[in-house]
């Protein structure tokens, strides 16, 4: 487990990409530090630049370095994580108004993060326009094509029954779900007893 770590940071501290399991699904992860990364990941997803790619910290404090967090906000957040939901705040990152951030439930991930100590932009390892792959042989088929691919691929085995992240808007009231996902029911709840 340890050699897997150290090989993960090694490539996330050189600008590369990493497909990791994760509490939803599989993962493509890079340095939230690094432009040349964000752009590989972009590369690889076939993606543009319209829409911001979320961020794993590992802990609320992290959290808190990139966005604005009111005390309200940080009990809605200690109910969600560790878990799979997405929460949009408002940033305090520059050039950024708004930012998406989770903090996985996941132990490798979240020994990843403990010791990379950065957070790391991540998005759903597949194709855009693409349903999020569920096993590593579905991302290598997605990939086969790609000029640009991850750096390496971590087995996770057969994610087929998880779903990805709820999203959720908390940078004003009424909070809104943007994306009904895993733990949705939870999120609705939350959001019913605060509005309440």
């Amino acid at each position: 487990m340890d050699k897997i770590i150290k090989k993960i940071i090694s490539i996330l501290n050189k600008d590369g990409v990493v497909v990791l399991p994760t509490d939803t699904v599989y993962g493509l992860c890079a340095s939230f530090e690094s432009v040349k990364a964000y752009q590989k990941i972009l590369a690889i997803k076939g993606r543009g630049t319209e829409k911001l790619l979320p961020v794993f910290v590992h802990c609320i404090h992290k959290a808190k370095e990139l966005a604005y967090i009111n005390k309200e906000q940080e009990q809605i957040l200690n109910v969600f994580w560790p878990g799979s939901i997405t929460c949009i705040l408002k940033s305090k990152v520059k050039n950024l108004n708004t930012i998406a951030i989770r903090i996985p439930d996941d132990k490798l991930l979240l020994k990843i993060l403990l010791e990379f100590k950065k957070p790391l932009l991540q998005t759903s390892a597949n194709l855009s326009g693409l349903n999020p792959a569920k096993n590593v042989d579905e991302i290598q088929k997605q990939f086969k094509d790609n000029f640009v691919k991850p750096d390496v691929i971590i087995n996770g085995g057969n994610l087929s029954k998880t779903l990805n992240s709820t999203i959720v808007d908390l940078t004003k009231k009424p909070y809104r779900i943007l994306r009904q996902g895993k733990s949705y029911i939870l999120v609705q709840k939350t959001l019913e007893r605060i509005s309440a």
